[in-house]
């Protein structure tokens, strides 16, 4: 099944890198979109098109954690701005929340959230 929300907050966090390029000339703003942008995008397909399914969940809640760890303190040291700063922190926290949650889905539907009597003996 596609992961839309993946693939939709990719792009936003590839569109904020491209306007924080085109509007203050960050270039910074620009190789970060990108390299989250690709970490997304890489562990979505590795959980859609793979068996790792944890490495793909790993790596999204890698770049969910660094865009927050960036955008978080930036609303809270610098200007203040909600958009970018605090809009990004609250998707990115959001995100991670909902990757969680599908892999809790995940590991419900395989079957290896609940102990087999196998397990329980030892």
């Amino acid at each position: 099944m596609i992961d839309l929300i993946s693939y939709l907050y990719s792009a936003l966090c590839l569109t904020g890198g491209l306007i924080g390029f085109f509007k203050a000339n960050s270039i910074p703003s620009l190789i970060a979109g990108i390299v989250v942008f690709s970490i997304i995008v890489t562990g979505t397909l590795l959980k859609e098109k793979t068996d790792n399914y944890i490495i793909g969940m790993v790596l999204q809640i890698l770049a969910a954690l660094a865009m927050c760890g960036k955008m978080g303190p930036s609303y809270w040291g610098e200007d203040g701005k909600i958009f970018p700063h605090l809009t990004f922190a609250i998707v990115s926290i959001l995100y991670g929340g909902y990757v969680l949650v599908a892999y809790y889905r995940y590991r419900k539907e395989s079957g290896t959230l609940v102990p087999t009597e196998e397990q329980g003996e030892g």
